[in-house]
């Protein structure tokens, strides 16, 4: 008979978010994970999200993904507004339940919503380990986007609401909470960021802190399928244009208005230069009207298409300051595509140390314009450019290496 440490560990990730093509970076990195682990013979690993339909995808003998109807979704919440990634905001989710029973280890992605309360639940029951990975700052996005939500749904009382009775800090407080309960009921916390790592210190023990890469697929983010003229006919560039490529939610909770004033700022100054802002949100309207014929807005696109454009622009803009990883920081990198960052990103300290693009220290769109200005002239610098794919090779492994040197260890380490 087969010892415990020789079966392959039961794994079921929780991903709280939406399963469609065109969701967000955080689901996305599930599902190369997923892929990742096909035919790993130590791990058999189900990864469940939220989805319209109940639904189940095989993809081989030992990966599969769980897709379940929300209890009470977000969406059923009308005066949020845009809300980026809907979620599930029930306390327990019966038909999860039922899955979480089979597992060995429970691994969650966040610490707020019905697959984390239900994880708890049933680890508690059932005696089974709690993982728990971060791969959002949470309690920053949520106290952004509730300051952005009352101002736009209820200015008038912004006095009151913001001011006075501090709402926003209010919803962060709550959710740190969560995230400190949480965090101390599992064996094992993950990050990636430092920032992050010293928020799970003071919640868990040092021997419990694992450090987590996210991947880059080297087959299809690469340098060798540049075309800077392709480019510019695609988007009608003139020569001589700073190139840049903004990729995700276009909106708040990426800081993309900071990055739109700072673009219209240099604009106004005479500063050649054109955005290709790809993805979807709130923001595409107004990028469209303020920076007019320096800008397009082109969807959703998939990974072989935003290769062509880093491995063809000058820059990527990541003005966001709650990533925790940037997995499309990443994939520009090992496109040799430099980028721009804000220094609170979890990429912008390899950005730093390799000089693989620009840090951008200050929040505001005078630093932002100002890293922009440094941008144009440096825009055709190949040392840049071979730093970007030197940082991005020694930085960031593959999706695989990632899986089975950060995650299967800490899997069967949790079981036993």
């Amino acid at each position: 008979m087969l010892k415990m440490s020789q079966l392959p560990v039961n794994v079921h990730v929780l991903v709280d978010l939406e399963w469609s093509a065109q969701a967000g970076g955080h689901v996305k990195c599930w599902e190369r994970f997923a892929k990742a682990a096909i035919g790993n013979e130590d791990v058999n690993l189900t990864v469940h999200f939220s989805g319209k339909t109940e639904q189940r995808k095989q993809l081989t003998s030992n990966v599969a993904y769980e897709i379940h109807k929300p209890v009470f979704s977000t969406r059923r919440i009308p005066f949020l507004g845009h809300v980026p990634d809907h979620t599930d905001m029930a306390s327990f989710h019966p038909g999860l339940a039922q899955h979480l029973i089979k597992a060995d280890v429970i691994h969650t992605t966040d610490a707020f919503f019905a697959f984390a309360k239900t994880a708890e639940r049933i680890a508690a029951q059932h005696n089974i380990p709690l993982v728990h990975s971060v791969h959002t700052d949470s309690v920053a996005y949520s106290e952004l986007f509730t300051r952005s939500m009352l101002e736009q749904k209820f200015g008038f009382l912004k006095p009151v609401l913001i001011d006075a009775l501090q709402i926003p800090q209010q919803v962060a407080a709550d959710m740190r909470a969560k995230l400190e309960k949480h965090q101390r009921l599992c064996v094992k916390v993950l990050t990636s960021r430092e920032e992050d790592r010293r928020v799970a210190a003071q919640n868990v023990m040092a021997d419990r802190l694992v450090h987590l890469r996210l991947g880059i697929d080297r087959e299809v983010f690469k340098a060798s399928i540049g075309a800077r003229e392709k480019l510019n006919q695609r988007f009608s560039i003139p020569a001589d244009v700073l190139a840049l490529i903004f990729v995700g939610r276009l909106d708040e909770g990426k800081n993309i208005y900071v990055l739109i004033d700072a673009l219209e700022k240099v604009i106004r100054e005479g500063l050649p230069v054109f955005l290709i802002a790809a993805g979807v949100g709130p923001a595409a309207s107004v990028i469209e009207k303020r920076l007019n014929h320096h800008a397009a807005c082109v969807g959703f696109l998939q990974p072989g298409a935003l290769a062509e454009i880093y491995a063809s622009a000058d820059f990527m803009a990541l003005p966001s300051h709650v990533e925790t990883w940037s997995m499309v920081a990443a994939e520009a990198l090992a496109c040799g595509l430099p980028v721009i960052a804000a220094a609170q990103s979890g990429v912008g300290r390899f950005i730093g140390d390799k000089h693989a693009g620009e840090l951008v220290m200050e929040n505001s769109s005078d630093a932002w314009a100002d890293a922009l200005k440094r941008a144009y002239l440096l825009r055709n610098d190949r040392t840049l450019r071979d730093s970007a794919l030197q940082l991005a090779a020694e930085k960031f492994p593959s999706w695989k290496q990632a899986l089975v040197e950060d995650l299967v260890p800490v899997w069967q380490g949790a079981r036993r």
